[in-house]
């Protein structure tokens, strides 16, 4: 039965979507899991957990560009340098995992502060994307030729999803608003900073950085929703485009068949069902271990130097920074400058600025 005659019932309930659920169940499962005590891991096992779910969500991002080169091979004569230098793989999937490693470093950092309506939206969202998925191929399926037809409607199921994630994410927001905050030094009291203690010292003074940064964004959102509810929604929206982005990657992992994963590291192929069984190139396999080994490699090289300043000082370069601009702000918007809170660790360093603002 060709696509063009299934009834939108039979594109939702078809075999696509019994391996989608168990791949959806299990990934979504193990990352809630993950989550949960990912904060208390030493940096190695840390590391792992995030290189995994980056490796997941680059294999959809790393299909959707070799279909690419796949339609760029027509433009090329065989056998020249243009049809050569497309038919290699390093950068699309070395670039996918680290597009996919940076979206699911800001899902990891932010998902423990995620409450019981996030963590609903994210379940709801492997049913919906179904739903996206079947109405998108419906409408949009025929206009592509079988070779290219999957990758398309996974392509536009993945933007669309996001899209989806993000206005609920709004909606809830207007039926659920947040707390204001009276003071920029009382949204920085009040910013979670689930990584805060965390073994893995490099995270940790992360944190610091995006608890500073997110102490901003909660006073400024507060701000935003009591003078400009729409620049609230905006600000909002634009700041959780990266997480649902990094969720609607692993959608489309789970959404996608090992017959159009294997395109990856097959040559480029126009044979869309594959019959001739093409060998898997092994050097496309290798480029998939560089970008998890370079993540890896400089993750624990990072956390090495960190916790030797933290050693050898009792601080960092960011400790310094993050209680001296936090200090600025509380002066520049509260109007008092606290000495008295930064850590004795940076005291003389914010002392200058302390000095240099007093006058």
């Amino acid at each position: 039965m060709s696509s063009n005659s299934l009834s939108f019932a039979d594109r939702i309930v078809n075999k696509r979507w019994v391996p989608y659920l168990i791949k959806a169940v299990v990934v979504f499962g193990l990352f809630g899991i993950g989550v949960c005590i990912v904060p208390t891991l030493e940096p190695l096992p840390f590391s792992l957990f995030w290189i995994a779910m980056s490796f997941i969500g680059a294999i959809g991002i790393a299909y959707r560009a070799t279909i690419r080169k796949t339609l760029k091979r027509y433009k090329f004569q065989e056998g020249r340098m243009f049809q050569r230098r497309n038919e290699g793989r390093f950068i699309a999937i070395v670039g996918s995992f680290l597009l996919s490693a940076i979206c699911m470093a800001t899902l990891i950092l932010e998902a423990p502060k995620w409450s019981v309506l996030e963590w609903g939206l994210i379940a709801g969202s492997i049913l919906f994307y179904i739903v996206i998925y079947a109405l998108t191929e419906k409408f949009l399926g025929e206009q592509y030729t079988p070779l290219f037809r999957a990758s398309s409607v996974i392509s536009w199921s993945r933007g669309l999803i996001t899209f989806v994630l993000v206005v609920a994410y709004l909606l809830l927001s207007i039926i659920f608003p947040q707390e204001t905050c009276s003071s920029v030094e009382d949204a920085f009291s009040s910013a979670w900073q689930p990584y805060e203690n965390s073994p893995a010292v490099l995270v940790s003074e992360v944190e610091k950085l995006t608890g500073f940064v997110n102490g901003l964004t909660v006073y400024a959102l507060s701000e935003a929703q009591t003078s400009s509810f729409i620049s609230y929604l905006i600000i909002r929206g634009i700041l959780v485009c990266s997480s649902f982005y990094a969720v609607a990657s692993l959608l489309s992992f789970c959404c996608l068949r090992w017959s159009e994963m294997k395109r990856i590291i097959i040559p480029l192929h126009a044979d869309t069902d594959l019959r001739d069984c093409p060998p898997i190139e092994k050097e496309y396999v290798l480029f998939f271990a560089v970008g998890p080994a370079l993540a890896l490699t400089l993750f624990l090289i990072g956390n090495y130097f960190v916790s030797q300043a933290i050693n050898s000082n009792g601080y960092t370069f960011i400790d310094t920074f993050v209680e001296e601009k936090k200090d600025i702000a509380i002066y520049i918007v509260d109007g008092h400058y606290k000495q008295d809170q930064l850590r004795i660790g940076v005291l003389d360093g914010s002392k200058k600025v302390s000095d240099a603002i007093t006058g």
